[in-house]
C-alpha cells in the first residue's frame, strides 16, 4: 500500500517495478494527471470545494489508518504522517515493523533547551 500526496508517484513506482502490485487510494486519474500540483498545498486549501475538502480529507484518513495497522510501516521521518502513524499503532505491534528509510535526528537544527 502507497500512501502519497502526490498520486504521480504510482506510476513512476509501476515503471521502477513492473511486477508489484502497488495499492494506494490515488484514482487512476490522479496517477495519470501531469497537471496535478504534485503534492499537497496548503495554499491551494481555500479554493477547494467542499466536494473536493471532503475527498481529500477521506483519501487522508484512510491512508492513516492503512499505515497504521499494516504489518510494516516503511517510510520518512520529516514528515508529520510518519509520526502520526507511529502513535496510531496497536500496542501489540513491535518497534522493529516500524521502519525509517532516513535517520531521525537534528541534521542541521539548533537544540533548544526546554527546562
Amino acid at each position: 500500500f502507497v500512501a502519497t500526496d502526490d498520486c504521480t508517484v504510482i506510476m513512476e513506482l509501476r515503471i521502477l517495478q513492473p511486477e508489484w502490485n502497488f495499492l494506494s487510494e490515488c484514482t487512476e486519474e490522479q496517477i495519470y494527471n501531469e497537471n496535478l500540483e504534485g503534492g499537497y498545498n496548503i495554499t491551494s486549501v481555500p479554493q477547494w470545494t467542499p466536494e473536493q475538502r471532503e475527498e481529500h480529507f477521506q483519501k487522508f484518513f484512510i491512508e492513516l489508518y492503512a499505515l497504521a495497522l499494516a504489518p510494516t510501516f516503511i517510510g520518512v521521518s520529516y514528515t508529520n504522517v510518519a509520526w502520526w502513524v507511529y502513535f496510531m499503532r496497536p500496542p501489540q505491534v513491535q518497534d522493529n515493523t516500524f521502519l525509517l528509510l532516513d535517520e531521525p535526528g537534528l541534521q542541521g537544527r539548533e537544540i533548544l533547551p526546554t527546562w
